[in-house]
Parts: structure tokens; C-alpha cells; sequence
């Protein structure tokens, strides 16, 4: 990637319900190749439509392609990553970047490499893994922060940073992925 975005082309109607509505638009980093950006959008779009994420939980959101977003969900290259996001823990991972020095708007950046690969939590379940990051970057872009403990039934939060791992540092439990 070469740092530089163009946003993809397409609308929902509103999903969920609430006040505000929050408005995304779905971009991509010029210069990454050998994704499909049209099954990209549309597990964006399905995932956040879909009423165990944050739209049946009293959050309304809707995909724009042009006029004021309140947040971008980017797939991003790794290195263009690590220039948004940092590197403070050494592993590749997305991440939420709120407005400001690098961008006048939100953005939920989806590393492109772990977009691939997935995580070890996940067992090989690439398209599980790939909700849960679209649900827990845009957790952040919602105002949520991360979260520790499992939940009844053993269950990680979508907050929790499943990408790294999934131990309640309070219990010492071993949550299972979600």
C-alpha cells in the first residue's frame, strides 16, 4: 500500500435503530492487490447488519460512499498499519484510529495480513475471525472500549482483544472465541 485511500462504492439502507445514525464508508489502501474488496464490503455490510452486532443492540448505522462519515472502515496494508496504529506490541493486528493527526475522521483500520491469515484463536474459521475484528474495530468507532472478562457461558466479549488472546486476566480463564 502507498498510504493514500479511495473509498468503494456503495450504500445500505439504515440498520438498527437509534439516534444518531452513524454513517461509514468502506475505503481501501491504493496499492493493495489480491483481495476481493466487493466480498470485503459485503462482509462489512452483513456483519453490521446483522442483529447480534451493534445494530441490534440500539445502534443505528448506514454505509455512504460520498458526504460526511463519521468513520472510515479502511483495509489497510501491514506497514501502512503500523504508521496508523503504532507497533507497540509486536503483533500484526487492526486497530481503531480516532480522528486527528492522521486523519480529520475516524477510522477502523483492518490490517490486510491478519484479513488473510486470520488468528490462532479462530482455528482456521477465517470468516468468524473476520466479524469479530469488523465488530471490535468498529466497537472502538462506537465508543466501546476493550473488555477482560468472559462472559456467562465462556463466551470472549467482542471487546476483548481476541486477536492477542483470549485469557480473562482476571480469572485467569480461558474465554472461547467469538
Amino acid at each position: 500500500g502507498n498510504g493514500t485511500f479511495r473509498v468503494l462504492k456503495g450504500t445500505t439502507k439504515v440498520f438498527g435503530s437509534g439516534a444518531p445514525v452513524h454513517r461509514y464508508d468502506i475505503e481501501v489502501e491504493n496499492g493493495i492487490t489480491g483481495l476481493d474488496l466487493n466480498q470485503f464490503a459485503a462482509l462489512v455490510d452483513s456483519t453490521l447488519a446483522d442483529s447480534r452486532s451493534w445494530s441490534g443492540h440500539g445502534i443505528a448505522l448506514q454505509r455512504v460512499d460520498s458526504g460526511p462519515v463519521d468513520f472510515h472502515i479502511t483495509m489497510t496494508s501491514m506497514m501502512t498499519v503500523r504508521q496508523l496504529c503504532g507497533y507497540d506490541i509486536h503483533i500484526e493486528t487492526s486497530c481503531f484510529v480516532p480522528a486527528g493527526n492522521t486523519s480529520p475522521v475516524n477510522r477502523v483500520v483492518i490490517d490486510d495480513a491478519r484479513w488473510v491469515r486470520g488468528a490462532a484463536a479462530y482455528l482456521g474459521d477465517v470468516n468468524a475471525y473476520r466479524q469479530y475484528v469488523i465488530n471490535h474495530e468498529d466497537g472502538h468507532a462506537l465508543g466501546h472500549r476493550h473488555a477482560h472478562e468472559c462472559l456467562a457461558g465462556g463466551l470472549a466479549p467482542a471487546m476483548m482483544q481476541q486477536t492477542i488472546g483470549l485469557t480473562d486476566p482476571n480469572t485467569g480463564k480461558l474465554c472461547e472465541a467469538n
